[in-house]
Protein backbone atom coordinates (compact mmCIF):
# COMPACT_ATOMS: atom_id res chain seq x y z
CA UNK A 1 0.00 0.00 0.00
CA UNK A 2 2.80 2.41 0.86
CA UNK A 3 4.36 1.85 -2.57
CA UNK A 4 1.03 2.33 -4.34
CA UNK A 5 0.38 5.48 -2.33
CA UNK A 6 3.85 6.84 -3.08
CA UNK A 7 3.28 6.17 -6.78
CA UNK A 8 -0.12 7.89 -6.69
CA UNK A 9 1.29 11.15 -5.32
CA UNK A 10 4.83 10.95 -6.74
CA UNK A 11 6.98 13.07 -6.60
CA UNK A 12 5.13 14.70 -3.70
CA UNK A 13 5.46 12.20 -0.83
CA UNK A 14 4.99 15.12 1.54
CA UNK A 15 1.28 14.97 0.69
CA UNK A 16 0.93 11.84 2.85
CA UNK A 17 3.73 12.36 5.36
CA UNK A 18 2.47 15.74 6.56
CA UNK A 19 -0.64 17.83 6.27
CA UNK A 20 0.74 21.34 6.44
CA UNK A 21 3.01 21.51 3.39
CA UNK A 22 1.93 22.36 -0.14
CA UNK A 23 3.89 23.65 -3.11
CA UNK A 24 2.94 26.37 -5.56
CA UNK A 25 2.39 23.58 -8.09
CA UNK A 26 -0.09 22.01 -5.66
CA UNK A 27 -1.96 25.31 -5.42
CA UNK A 28 -2.11 25.55 -9.23
CA UNK A 29 -3.36 21.97 -9.45
CA UNK A 30 -5.89 22.65 -6.73
CA UNK A 31 -7.26 25.48 -8.87
CA UNK A 32 -7.43 23.29 -12.00
CA UNK A 33 -8.87 20.30 -10.12
CA UNK A 34 -5.91 18.03 -10.84
CA UNK A 35 -4.82 17.88 -7.19
CA UNK A 36 -8.31 16.76 -6.14
CA UNK A 37 -8.07 13.86 -8.59
CA UNK A 38 -4.65 12.87 -7.24
CA UNK A 39 -5.78 13.06 -3.63
CA UNK A 40 -9.02 11.20 -4.36
CA UNK A 41 -6.99 8.35 -5.85
CA UNK A 42 -4.67 8.32 -2.82
CA UNK A 43 -7.57 8.35 -0.35
CA UNK A 44 -9.27 5.55 -2.28
CA UNK A 45 -6.14 3.40 -1.99
CA UNK A 46 -5.95 4.02 1.74
CA UNK A 47 -9.65 3.31 2.35
CA UNK A 48 -9.45 0.11 0.31
CA UNK A 49 -6.48 -0.98 2.40
CA UNK A 50 -8.19 -0.19 5.72
CA UNK A 51 -11.30 -2.13 4.76
CA UNK A 52 -9.31 -5.19 3.65
CA UNK A 53 -6.50 -5.23 6.26
CA UNK A 54 -7.35 -7.09 9.47
CA UNK A 55 -5.07 -4.91 11.60
CA UNK A 56 -6.18 -1.57 10.17
CA UNK A 57 -9.87 -2.42 10.07
CA UNK A 58 -9.61 -3.33 13.75
CA UNK A 59 -8.60 0.22 14.57
CA UNK A 60 -12.07 1.52 13.81
CA UNK A 61 -14.58 2.49 16.47
CA UNK A 62 -17.90 0.86 17.25
CA UNK A 63 -20.57 3.54 17.58
CA UNK A 64 -21.63 3.14 21.19
CA UNK A 65 -24.87 4.97 20.51
CA UNK A 66 -26.37 2.55 17.97
CA UNK A 67 -24.05 -0.44 18.68
CA UNK A 68 -23.72 -1.20 14.95
CA UNK A 69 -20.92 -3.79 14.63
CA UNK A 70 -19.46 -2.21 11.50
CA UNK A 71 -16.49 0.00 12.43
CA UNK A 72 -16.70 3.77 12.15
CA UNK A 73 -13.54 5.62 11.13
CA UNK A 74 -12.72 9.28 11.83
CA UNK A 75 -11.52 9.78 8.25
CA UNK A 76 -15.06 9.18 6.91
CA UNK A 77 -15.88 12.86 7.29
CA UNK A 78 -19.29 12.54 5.63
CA UNK A 79 -20.62 9.87 7.97
CA UNK A 80 -18.74 10.22 11.26
CA UNK A 81 -18.42 12.70 14.11
CA UNK A 82 -15.64 12.77 16.68
CA UNK A 83 -15.70 14.03 20.25
CA UNK A 84 -13.22 16.88 20.55
CA UNK A 85 -12.30 15.85 24.11
CA UNK A 86 -11.85 12.05 24.11
CA UNK A 87 -11.73 11.53 20.31
CA UNK A 88 -14.39 8.78 20.34
CA UNK A 89 -16.05 8.38 16.95
CA UNK A 90 -19.79 8.10 16.34
CA UNK A 91 -22.00 8.01 13.27
CA UNK A 92 -22.94 11.62 12.47
CA UNK A 93 -26.61 10.64 12.42
CA UNK A 94 -26.32 9.11 15.91
CA UNK A 95 -24.36 12.04 17.35
CA UNK A 96 -26.71 14.69 15.94
CA UNK A 97 -28.88 14.68 19.07
CA UNK A 98 -26.08 14.45 21.64
CA UNK A 99 -25.52 17.25 24.11
CA UNK A 100 -22.62 15.47 25.86
CA UNK A 101 -20.36 12.59 24.94
CA UNK A 102 -21.22 9.34 26.79
CA UNK A 103 -17.56 8.33 27.07
CA UNK A 104 -16.62 11.71 28.53
CA UNK A 105 -19.48 11.30 31.03
CA UNK A 106 -18.16 7.87 32.06
CA UNK A 107 -14.60 9.19 32.42
CA UNK A 108 -15.84 12.10 34.53
CA UNK A 109 -17.91 9.75 36.73
CA UNK A 110 -14.89 7.46 37.27
CA UNK A 111 -12.74 10.43 38.20
CA UNK A 112 -15.38 11.64 40.65
CA UNK A 113 -15.68 8.14 42.17
CA UNK A 114 -11.89 7.99 42.56
CA UNK A 115 -11.85 11.33 44.41
CA UNK A 116 -14.75 10.29 46.68
CA UNK A 117 -13.06 6.97 47.50
CA UNK A 118 -9.75 8.68 48.28
CA UNK A 119 -11.51 11.26 50.48
CA UNK A 120 -13.24 8.48 52.46
CA UNK A 121 -9.96 6.61 52.87
CA UNK A 122 -8.21 9.75 54.03
CA UNK A 123 -10.92 10.44 56.65
CA UNK A 124 -10.90 6.82 57.83
CA UNK A 125 -7.11 6.73 58.26
CA UNK A 126 -7.08 10.17 59.92
CA UNK A 127 -9.77 9.08 62.40
CA UNK A 128 -7.91 5.91 63.45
Amino acid sequence: VKVALAEAVWPREYLYTGTDMYSLRDMEQLYTGELITTLTTAVGLCMKHVSSCLVCSGRGFICELCKDRRPVYPFNLDTSSQCSECLTVFHSSCAAGLSTCPKCERLEARSLNWHVTNSKLARETAGS
